[in-house]
Parts: structure tokens; C-alpha cells; sequence
């Protein structure tokens, strides 16, 4: 989530050191920046929230725009899927 990159760079913070004032692992720490891992626990909502000045209205607010991101790509591509479709039935 660009929410976590964006918070860790601007106070000039390397994944260690976020990560450890969060109680995290740096490998957790980068699958959330990434957005490898978007299932996110309350208990991990609640370390980065006391670890950091990120508010879980921010939190919330990008997992929400990535929702979104992912379900507008997801219809794109099925509706491309299903063009395809047609266009193999009437050429065969």
C-alpha cells in the first residue's frame, strides 16, 4: 500500500526501523508496502498505528482505493476474456 512506502520515506526510515517501532518483521513491513500482503490483521492495524502517526482512517482509505483499483482491473479483463470468447465462436 503506497500509504506505508509513502510514511516510511518521508521520515526518512529504512524497513528496519519502521518496522521494528511497529513490532513487525521487515519482511512483513515490505509485503505491506508492496501490497503482496493486503489482508491485514486488526492486531497488525493496531501495532502500525501505535508505531507510526498513520491513522486507521488512512489505513482504511487506501485498502479501500485498492479495492477498487483491483475490482475496475478485474472487470476490464473479463470483459475483454469475454470478447475473445466471441469472437473464436464465430470463426469457428
Amino acid at each position: 500500500m503506497r500509504i506505508f512506502r509513502k510514511y516510511r520515506q518521508a521520515n526518512g526510515l529504512s524497513q528496519i526501523e519502521i518496522s521494528q517501532d511497529c513490532g513487525l518483521t521487515q519482511a512483513m513491513w515490505s509485503q505491506l508496502e508492496t501490497g503482496e500482503r493486503t489482508n491485514i490483521t486488526i492486531d497488525t492495524i493496531h501495532r502500525i498505528i501505535n508505531g507510526t502517526d498513520i491513522t486507521f482512517e488512512e489505513i482504511y482509505r487506501e485498502y479501500r482505493r485498492g479495492l477498487r483499483v483491483r475490482r475496475e482491473a478485474s472487470t476490464r479483463s473479463h470483459s475483454r476474456t469475454r470478447a475473445v470468447n466471441r469472437r473464436r465462436k464465430r470463426e469457428a
